[in-house]
């Protein structure tokens, strides 16, 4: 080693720590770079994952509410098949009941009940009532009259019956007034007591002229839910 070199290192001392500093600075700006590339990368991963698990929690939210659609749209199919079938139900009985209502026998009636039905009510107790009345059309004139209704049956192994008064739950119940040339429905309600097993509904016809008719029906042929 010469002078010159001897001299150049005297003068400078510091070199060989600043050239240590350099290098461990580049050291430190390279695994500084690279963790936060390590980081992006993880983050973008993280986003990446929670995208795809994002569009997945849609894709189920999507079909439930697909199925629920479908669900409801099969539910409102079956009630309204239900319905049509019920009025095409009613539509047949109606056709029936014309039917034997124009036939020649019927035709030669009187003043008749030809049906009757009952069916419990929402209130305990009660029950709801309708009746058919007809005429034959070989009848002159227009019917008119009272109509009143009795139940026979048991209460506390005792045979009873409640009349008019009693099923109306009034002392001085009206009679429902009725009039038809041909055919006339009548509907309204009536109250049995609790404990009480009907067996057999009594209609009483009075006419305004002529004499009362009397019809029974077995309860358990017109009593419906």
């Amino acid at each position: 080693m010469n002078e010159s070199d001897r001299a150049s290192r005297t003068q400078r001392p510091w070199l060989p720590w600043a050239l240590l500093a350099l290098v461990a600075a580049l050291a430190l700006w390279g695994w500084l770079a690279a963790y936060g590339y390590r980081q992006q990368a993880q983050a973008a991963q993280v986003n990446a994952g929670d995208g795809a698990q994002g569009a997945v929690q849609q894709e189920i939210a999507n079909l439930r509410q697909s199925d629920q659609i479908s669900r409801k749209a099969m539910l409102d199919l079956q009630n309204t098949l239900t319905e049509r079938d019920e009025q095409i139900a009613a539509l047949r009985a109606d056709l029936d009941f014309y039917e034997r209502f124009v036939s020649p026998d019927v035709q030669r009636r009187g003043l008749s009940v030809h049906a009757a039905h009952v069916q419990p009510q929402a209130a305990d107790n009660v029950w709801g009532f309708e009746l058919t009345l007809t005429q034959g059309r070989e009848q002159a004139g227009t019917s008119r009259g009272q109509l009143r209704l009795a139940v026979e049956g048991s209460r506390g192994g005792k045979l009873e019956r409640l009349d008019w008064p009693a099923l109306r739950q009034a002392p001085n119940a009206p009679g429902i007034d009725y009039q038809l040339r041909y055919l006339q429905r009548i509907s309204g309600e009536f109250a049995l007591p609790a404990g009480f097993a009907p067996t057999r509904l009594i209609v009483q016809l009075q006419p305004a002229q002529g004499k009362p008719i009397e019809v029974a029906f077995n309860w358990k042929d017109i009593a419906g839910a």
